[in-house]
């Protein structure tokens, strides 16, 4: 099992279009092994990420001693840890349902389990380099790519409609950010809410 894991994970980086190809007719619940394992290492190579920055920022902070700092590193490693975990598993589900919905929108009609296979294997890259800070960007471009190629071969619409289902919300997304910064600084700026 742990080499079926190793080969898809390879796979999936070095040879994504195969790999989707290849899993294309497996059953979903072949793929949870899957994510299971690369939430669980993504999850625990972020709480080591987030132990120490919280470690090394710690020990500069006045009337810190080495106890203290020890403790809160390794609560803030465990917490991240269940975080990343929690988030993913919610995470998984949330963007499932809006990619679904948006690929159906598009003619993807192969069933949302595919949509759900096809978040999953996206993950992969962020499971990789996405808990190393900065270079996490990188990861989030890799997986809204995959993103595309996977609901592309899942669901067998062209490469434009998969870009528009993976693009639509995360536009959205960006809008919806971009309204709530704006209206904080209206807020902060007027000392009020506006009432339209």
């Amino acid at each position: 099992m742990l080499s079926d894991i190793y080969q898809k994970f390879k796979g999936i980086i070095l040879n994504p279009i195969e790999t989707f190809q290849s899993c294309h007719d497996e059953p979903l619940k072949t793929t949870i092994p899957y994510f299971i394992a690369i939430i669980s290492v993504f999850s625990c190579l972020s709480g080591i990420v987030n132990m120490f920055i919280v470690g090394v920022i710690s020990f500069f902070y006045p009337g810190m001693n080495l106890e203290l700092i020890v403790i809160i590193s390794l609560l803030t490693g465990l917490f991240s840890i269940l975080y990343s975990i929690i988030t993913a598993v919610i995470g998984l589900i949330v963007i499932s349902l809006i990619f679904h919905v948006c690929i159906y929108i598009l003619g993807g009609r192969k069933g949302i389990e595919k949509t759900i296979k096809a978040t999953i294997y996206s993950f992969t890259p962020f499971a990789l380099i996405g808990w190393i800070p900065l270079v996490n960007i990188v990861a989030w471009i890799w997986l809204f790519v995959l993103e595309v190629i996977a609901l592309r071969e899942f669901h067998g619409v062209s490469t434009k409609r998969a870009l528009l289902a993976v693009l639509i919300p995360v536009m959205l997304l960006i809008v919806v950010i971009l309204l709530a910064i704006l209206a904080y600084f209206i807020i902060i700026k007027t000392g009020s809410v506006m009432v339209v």
